[in-house]
């Protein structure tokens, strides 16, 4: 016997304002948004780039003392990234070890959303310059909104089509 399909994922940046940003592969079932946390501020090479740059030219001199370090740092948190996201290869996003294989995993159910909208344009985030792509907001029914920066080349396209059999309220992007 095979094993079911794989619900549909993108990938999303959570900014944060006094932690470290979140990065999340965020699956779409039938029932619920799935955040699965796999990495936090550096996920790739553009975000392990602009933060050994930023880290280091923020340090002045000492920066320059502390770049390889800092750098090692940062390519070690990257690298993370791939274990942290192999482990939700066996693990239902709907199941109950989904919320308990990392505290910042989270599910919103469908009937908890009230509405999503996709939007264009980047944003700023504290480690990186402009990012391109697309906004999400997920607007709870009790008024709590989640927002994400899409990342990837798709910029978008990925998320529309998993969220677009979840809910009807899509924004154009």
């Amino acid at each position: 016997m095979s094993e079911p399909p794989r619900p549909p994922f993108f990938y999303a940046l959570q900014p944060k304002t006094w932690t470290w940003d979140r990065f999340y592969k965020i699956f779409v079932t039938e029932r619920a948004v799935c955040g699965a946390w796999i990495a936090g501020q550096f996920y790739d090479r553009e975000s392990e780039e602009s933060a050994g740059m930023m880290f280091t030219a923020s340090l002045g001199p000492l920066g320059f003392l502390l770049g390889p370090l800092i750098n090692r740092w940062v390519k070690r948190a990257t690298s993370q990234r791939h274990e942290h996201e192999g482990r939700y290869e066996t693990i239902d996003p709907d199941g109950p070890d989904f919320l308990t294989a990392d505290k910042r995993n989270f599910r919103l159910p469908r009937l908890d959303i009230a509405s999503v909208a996709i939007k264009p344009g980047g944003t700023l985030t504290r480690m990186h310059a402009m990012r391109k792509g697309a906004r999400l907001e997920i607007t709870e029914v009790r008024g709590t909104k989640r927002r994400f920066i899409l990342v990837g080349d798709e910029c978008g396209i990925r998320a529309r089509e998993a969220l677009g059999g979840l809910v009807s309220d899509l924004g154009s992007a």
